[in-house]
């Protein structure tokens, strides 16, 4: 009888099915276990996707070995080729300047939907905005970092840049 129970409990998995269905909607595709709409179809086959990025991976809570760990991740269409920081250059140094000016090259230009992120010491400066050239008030002196983050229209990060280190110089007017 028990025999009968453990090849019964191995067989389960094969008995589960589920249909996947494929949905386009304004360039973005989604994919469902329940039919959304009326264009949706059915997925025969689903494509491999890898999706590399540059930023390390958020560390993740180790299960206890009794627990199974399913992971699942939603395909991600990232066709940008290039995403880079042109100013302010690595270790550059601005002096005495009222604002600072930072400028992107995306390629292909960057899409409907999607924005860029800037970060001074790792905290968001401003809000994430559409366009590649921006313009902020000079933080105080002293030595900072700036990065970016492309984000889609979901707040995904497709691509990161490396942080650039600035050196912030303002001259000090003090009483003698």
């Amino acid at each position: 009888m028990k025999k009968i129970i453990l090849i019964l409990l191995l067989c389960l998995p094969v008995c589960v099915y589920a249909d996947i269905y494929e949905q386009q909607d304004q360039g973005t595709t989604t994919y469902t276990d329940q039919p959304t709409s009326k264009n949706a179809t059915p997925v025969t086959k689903l494509n491999d996707n890898v999706v590399q990025t540059l930023i390390p991976p958020e560390p993740q809570a180790v299960a206890p070995a009794t627990q199974e760990v399913v992971l699942t991740t939603a395909p991600v269409n990232n066709s940008y080729t290039n995403f880079s920081m042109i100013t302010p250059a690595n270790e550059e140094s601005i002096q005495n300047q009222p604002s600072l000016n930072i400028t992107f090259a995306v390629d292909p230009a960057l899409r409907e939907g999607d924005v860029i992120q800037v970060y001074l010491d790792g905290n968001p400066l401003g809000n994430a905005t559409h366009t590649t050239q921006l313009s902020f008030t000079i933080p105080d002196r002293g030595t900072h970092s700036v990065s970016a983050k492309l984000l889609n229209h979901q707040g995904i990060v497709l691509m990161s840049t490396p942080a650039h280190v600035i050196y912030v110089h303002k001259a000090h007017l003090g009483n003698s």
